[in-house]
């Protein structure tokens, strides 16, 4: 069975992850993990909401010169992991790969908007991941942001590798490192404060 088939057969993975092109020939796999969707609940039955937000939505309209407002967050994420400029630093995503956590959308409307989280959406999502995890084989999880997916819903039983930067597995999981970023959409970002973490992660995983 190929991967593709394992993700689409998966019984919890609902919107498909993103895969860059060279993922599965990086030295150092990269699964960026976002939280969520928000859009009208009939895109729950759509597994290819994430792929297309990607690769249509923010690469192939950038190629084209429309910038999105909210592509932000990935071009940002590509500047922290590649070390390099803002405007520069896109083509990472042919080497790394994206999933939300959530999978189903949380809300109508905008990321204040998460009326549709539950008890039992948060344990599908975490059974989910697990199932994504094992597929992907990722080397480490960076995840966005300091909130409730890194404190409350992603699994609380851990072992922390690192206090600073703060990096941990999860019990439950795979033995694959976690490193939560503050969110890129963050109106406080230090961009230099977070390569310098990114840094200290990769010097801890032994690639520099």
């Amino acid at each position: 069975m190929t991967m593709e088939e394992k993700l689409i057969k998966s019984e919890t993975i609902k919107f498909l992850p993103y895969i860059g092109e060279n993922y599965f020939n990086s030295n150092q796999k990269i699964l960026v993990l976002g939280e969520s969707h928000y859009g009208n609940q009939k895109m729950n039955s759509y597994p290819m909401w994430t792929r297309d937000v990607i690769e249509k939505e923010y690469l192939q309209d950038l190629a084209k010169g429309i910038k999105n407002s909210w592509i932000k967050c990935f071009r940002t994420t590509a500047e922290i992991l590649t070390g390099k400029e803002y405007s520069c630093s896109d083509y990472i995503w042919k080497d790394i790969a994206f999933y939300n956590f959530f999978q189903e959308t949380v809300g109508d409307s905008n990321p204040r908007d998460k009326k549709y989280i539950t008890a039992e959406l948060i344990e599908k999502s975490r059974m989910a991941l697990k199932d994504v995890l094992e597929i992907l084989n990722p080397d480490v999880v960076v995840v966005w942001g300091w909130g409730k997916l890194m404190t409350t819903w992603l699994p609380i039983e851990r072992i922390k590798l690192k206090e600073t930067p703060y990096i941990f597995t999860i019990n439950e999981y795979p033995p694959v490192p976690f490193w939560c970023m503050m969110h890129p959409s963050s109106p406080r970002l230090n961009r230099k404060f977070l390569k310098k973490l990114w840094n200290d992660v990769q010097v801890f995983l032994s690639w520099k």
